[in-house]
């Protein structure tokens, strides 16, 4: 049992289980748009996203969970490099798959990635990051989400609507999908940070959570006009979506965030496949 609950952990910790979202996200937005399923940008973003959240946690000196310390992680600190390493080596293999035109639509990801760790931003008299400026957390989170998720895998298609419907709701649902980790971090993060429940409160905070799902919803009878086939999932996601919100607590279970949240597009998509053999 001690094992399987330090390779849990491991999964968790080592970013494995967001890396996996984040490639899962890749693949929803090509099965919903031409049903193919974007295996090579799904690979090449799980390598990018490891390799990425691993740099932060590296360059910020974090190697616990939850920023509670893990017995089971005690003195294993090594692991962090190491996943990177390897993700680095995944990242670099995959490069030569995409034109340099698909390539050039991650600038702004990468750019928001770097002033997300690097301080770019003068604010108060001195150099802050992304996370430290008030509210631009969320907002740069979202917007990397929604660049690699939605415009990097469908660039060939940038001329149609849809994609563009798609790059809106998918920045809504990971603004949502952000919330709950803001309030979890209520007490640990500094308030300097001036994240959205510091900023607003809880209450407030999961009411502008459940706007950004009626815009995500409304969206989709713009999407009607094109498709009926987002429709139902995304209505699915939605709910899925409101159920993790109204449920968040600054007290919440240790996991709730870190792992079921985290499984939304997961989850969704096994939706889907689904819902393609009915």
């Amino acid at each position: 049992m001690k094992s399987l609950q330090r390779l849990f952990i491991f999964y968790l910790e080592s970013n494995i289980h967001v890396s996996i979202a984040a490639g899962v996200f890749i693949v929803i937005s090509c099965y919903n748009y031409n049903n193919s399923f974007g295996v090579t940008y799904a690979l090449f973003t799980f390598f990018s996203t490891l390799f990425s959240y691993n740099f932060i946690r590296l360059f910020e000196g974090k190697v616990t969970y939850n920023k509670v310390s893990l017995p089971v992680l005690k003195n294993q600190s090594w692991y962090v490099p190491l996943v990177m390493l390897l993700s680095l080596i995944g990242m670099v293999y995959f490069i030569p798959f995409f034109d340099i035109n698909e390539l050039r639509i991650l600038i702004p990801a990468f750019l928001l990635t770097f002033g997300y760790v690097f301080p770019v931003l003068r604010w108060k008299g001195q150099w802050v990051t992304f996370r430290d400026y008030p509210n631009l957390k969320v907002i740069s989170v979202a917007l990397t989400w929604a660049i690699v998720g939605v415009l990097f895998p469908l660039y060939r298609y940038l001329d149609d609507p849809v994609v563009w419907i798609q790059f809106i709701q998918r920045f809504f649902l990971i603004f949502v999908l952000v919330i709950p980790f803001d309030i979890r971090d209520l007490q640990s993060d500094a308030q300097k940070l001036n994240t959205l429940p510091q900023w607003i409160g809880v209450g407030k905070s999961i009411k502008i959570g459940l706007l950004m799902l009626l815009l995500y919803v409304a969206l989709d009878l713009v999407l009607l006009r094109y498709s009926s086939h987002f429709f139902i999932s995304d209505v699915f996601v939605t709910l899925l979506s409101f159920l993790f919100l109204v449920n968040t607590k600054p007290n919440q279970s240790k996991y709730f965030a870190s792992f079921w949240v985290e499984s939304v597009p997961i989850i969704w998509m096994l939706f889907l496949l689904l819902l393609s053999t009915i």
